[in-house]
Formats: structure tokens, sequence, C-alpha cells
């Protein structure tokens, strides 16, 4: 859906998360998301046409308007990582993650209602049938055992951390697993907040469909996510953040200066990526 591909596909300069492919993704965004939407819209032509024309001219603004956003908070984490990472420096990266976040969903959040206004009863059943679908295969993840999904987070972590640092030693990958698999399994509470949430959305399109006024509604479901969040999934997601936090100091104590260094370059590739991208 829009949240999703947006989030994934745009946010992707703020996130670093596709490195040297960023410019490729970044120039076919359009049509990633369009491809995303219809996967579980099943849109017909004129919503395709809509919404094809619509993120054209959202995606103009956002080159112009968000992209220096993203390469003044790349500088300024470029700063930050130059020496030792304080708590507080570590606080601003998710402050600055929930307001770029929260600036790309406002950008969407006109058009979304529109599109979602015109779904028809059929449309509908596909949504539901796609989150479903989406559901159960969550539902498969959280009947593995949990020490084998900390296990393969944890691999995971080490295996982006070698992308942005360069190779660890044996210690340090060892001493990153440990820290990793210590953080708190959050997935149940993440099922349930993510079921929470498309059980609200489809009561918001099957209430529009009835004649009622949804578009307040359905805006605030875009933008602000975690307003009507689940109490276990705000404490699941405090107690990951914690965790996170001082998971990233004591990783940033481990470095060795060729290994800032390293990460320090892949920053400026990325920063010159952005400003080539604004450019253009």
């Amino acid at each position: 859906m829009i949240t999703r591909a947006s989030i994934v596909l745009v946010l992707a300069v703020f996130l670093a998360s596709l490195g040297c492919t960023l410019k490729v993704a970044y120039n076919y965004s359009d049509w990633l998301v369009l491809w995303w939407v219809d996967r579980y819209l099943d849109l017909n032509t004129e919503q395709k046409d809509f919404l094809s024309a619509r993120l054209e001219v959202i995606l103009v603004r956002h080159r112009k308007d968000a992209l220096p956003l993203y390469e003044s908070f790349l500088v300024q984490l470029r700063h930050n990582l130059s020496d030792e990472l304080t708590r507080e420096e570590v606080a601003w990266v998710f402050t600055s993650y929930e307001e770029l976040r929260r600036d790309l969903f406002e950008r969407f959040a006109d058009d979304a209602p529109q599109v979602l206004s015109t779904l028809d009863d059929q449309q509908l059943q596909f949504l539901e049938r796609r989150l479903q679908k989406d559901t159960e295969e969550m539902q498969v993840r959280l009947r593995k055992d949990s020490q084998g999904r900390l296990e393969e987070r944890a691999e995971a972590t080490v295996d982006w951390l070698e992308n942005w640092v360069g190779s660890l030693t044996p210690e340090q990958e060892r001493r990153i697993t440990q820290l990793s698999v210590a953080l708190p399994d959050t997935l149940g509470a993440w099922v349930d907040y993510r079921r929470q949430r498309q059980q609200t959305l489809l009561r918001l399109l099957r209430a529009g469909r009835e004649g009622e006024n949804v578009e307040e509604p359905l805006r605030n479901w875009l933008v602000f996510p975690n307003k009507d969040a689940l109490p276990q999934y705000v404490q699941a997601r405090q107690a990951m953040k914690d965790g996170v936090t001082n998971m990233a100091l004591s990783i940033d104590r481990m470095l060795t200066a060729r290994q800032r260094q390293h990460a320090l370059s892949e920053l400026q590739a990325l920063i010159e990526d952005i400003q080539e991208l604004a450019a253009t």
C-alpha cells in the first residue's frame, strides 16, 4: 500500500538501506510505489492513471523539498560519527527519523484517501485477502523458535554492519551477536499491532463505502500510525528503542579508526548521491 511502499522506497534515502542502488531506486520510485499499491488493491485503469499522475507531482516536490532534509540529516550524522557517539546523539537519530517519516507520509496524506475511497467491494475483498495472507506469513514466523529468530536477526545485523564499517574482527562479531540476541523479541507485539492497523483500515474503508466521511481518520491512520497503538506494542517499541540505543553505543566504542573512517566514507558517498539526485 502507499504507506509501506513510500517508507521502503522513498525513505530509503534516509535509511540508506539501498546503498549503491539508491539512485536507481529513487528514479524509479513512482513505478515501484504504483506496483506495490496495485499488489494490494488490484487497481483499475482509472485508479492507476490518477495515482501515477499524483506520484509524479509528489516525487518532484519530494526531490526539491525533502532531499535537502535527508542530506542535512546525513551530514549531521557523519559529524556525530566522527568521534564517539553520545546517548543524546542516538536519541537525535530516533527523533529525526520520526520527523522525516511524518514529513514523508504527509506528502501522501491528501491523495491516499482519494484513492482508497474509490475502492469497490471486490477490491476491498482483494485487499482483505492480501492482508490476511501477510498476517498468516507473519504468524508462521511467530511460531518458529524465538531463539532461532533472534540468532537470524543477529546474523543480519552483523552483515549490515560489515557493509558500513568493513570487516569485523572475530571478537567484534561475537560481541555484536551477543548484543543483538539480547535485544527483546518484539515480533509478537508487532504482529498484534499490524493486525490492529489492518482492521482499522478495513473498518474505515467499509464505513466510507456506506457514505461516512472518513477522510480525516484515514489521514490520521497514515500520518500518525502509533496514535492508538496497543499498550503492549508501545512498551515493546520503547524496550527495543532503549536496547538499540545501548547496543549502538557499545558498538561505537568497539570501532577501530579504520572502521570509523570506512563508515564516514560510506556516508559521504551517500550524501553525494543525494546531492546528485537533488540537482537533477
